[in-house]
């Protein structure tokens, strides 16, 4: 499903009536082909699974900002790591 920001909902609607035609340059995917290209996404991502507990207000706060909000305190993190080091000194 079409979810861009940039999209009305006219648009995503005319778009999500174009038929789908597969052939032998666009072939149609099986489950197995589907779930290795995901796979190859995360692993050239370099991202990693991980469980972390929050506060119930933090994570509330970043669950507003909807799907996605994990990535948003991934690259929070990221960023302090990278030019804040001096806060996750401060906090240890």
């Amino acid at each position: 499903m079409v979810t861009s920001k940039n999209l009305s909902d006219e648009r995503i609607k005319e778009i999500q009536n174009y038929p789908i035609v597969y052939d032998e340059d666009s072939p149609e995917l099986t489950a197995t082909e589907i779930q290795k290209g995901v796979e190859e996404m995360r692993r050239k991502r370099g991202k990693v699974m991980v469980s972390v507990r929050l506060e119930k207000h933090t994570a509330e706060f970043y669950q507003q900002f909807g799907t996605g909000y994990t990535s948003i305190i991934s690259r929070i993190l990221a960023d302090v790591e990278e030019n804040h080091p001096e806060i996750i000194k401060k906090v240890l």
